[in-house]
């Protein structure tokens, strides 16, 4: 049978190990949570997505059970955050800050979406020696329009009207996702090319090749009239056109042609099976 397995990209590992080294480069600063869970929540999505730098600043006692608990497996984050008095203090060694809001305001320049963020993040990331952090406010206000001037870099997370307020963990789990889909995910996309091309639409060279195909086995097998082929070919034309078939549709359809024709001149001339074949659906090119 034919393997339509999506098969990884031979630099698959490489693409994972630059990713690991450059969101080690990454830090996800809170500024004064207030939940213990979502600490802990934070430091699970954090991990989901490769990165482990937690940065607290003037947090909620975290060393509780509460935190831990939402930390599954995330347990090495949490208890290694770094606590800062301040937000200044936490992100001063950082080459590129970036900060959250949802709030739209005269002074607030909505510069980047999670995905445009991680396009841009990955540009500077790039650079070996360039680090960034990620800010995150507190759970009832966010950061202060003070804060937000500390970090140039804004990012706005697009939500429903019905409710635009996103728990700490949902807000740092959507960025740290387009985060390691733009630095780690591109050999899916890659390995996914042979996928995407059998998804392209047919070209009407495949198609007159398969109506080639289908036609003198159609006239074998008694299907067409011999005098008059064209009154149901039209037709098989027309449902064939209708239907607006993909690349690998017309390669099914012709192994099933190949088939046919295979079926005709071993057995059903013969009499008999003389042999057998595996029948694997690839039809022709």
């Amino acid at each position: 049978m034919q393997d339509d397995t999506i098969h990884p990209a031979p630099d698959a590992n490489e693409r994972a190990e630059a990713a690991k080294v450059a969101l080690s480069r990454v830090a996800v600063c809170l500024v004064e949570p207030k939940g213990a869970a979502n600490i802990g929540s934070v430091a699970r999505a954090m991990k989901n997505m490769g990165m482990t730098r937690l940065l607290l600043v003037n947090p909620t006692d975290y060393d509780v059970p509460e935190a831990r608990m939402m930390a599954t497996n995330a347990h090495d984050v949490l208890m290694g955050a770094e606590v800062h008095p301040t937000m200044m203090e936490a992100i001063a060694p950082f080459h590129v800050v970036v900060s959250t809001t949802r709030r739209i305001g005269k002074s607030r320049l909505m510069d980047y979406t999670p995905k445009t963020l991680a396009e841009h993040l990955s540009e500077r990331l790039a650079e070996p020696e360039t680090s960034a952090v990620i800010c995150f406010g507190r759970e009832d206000h966010g950061l202060s329009t003070e804060e937000i001037d500390l970090a140039p870099i804004v990012c706005k997370i697009p939500t429903a009207d019905l409710h635009g307020s996103l728990n700490l963990s949902q807000a740092v789990m959507v960025i740290a996702y387009e985060l390691w889909q733009s630095l780690a995910v591109p050999e899916v996309e890659e390995a996914g090319a042979q996928k995407r091309d059998d998804r392209r639409p047919a070209d009407s060279d495949q198609i007159e090749r398969f109506f080639d195909q289908i036609q003198p086995l159609l006239l074998e097998c008694g299907f067409l009239d011999k005098n008059n082929p064209e009154w149901i070919m039209r037709a098989l034309r027309k449902m064939v056109h209708k239907a607006e078939l993909e690349h690998r549709e017309i390669k099914i359809l012709r192994g099933v042609c190949s088939d046919m024709e295979w079926y005709l001149n071993h057995v059903a001339k013969v009499g008999k099976r003389d042999g057998q074949r595996t029948l694997d659906g690839r039809g022709g090119s």
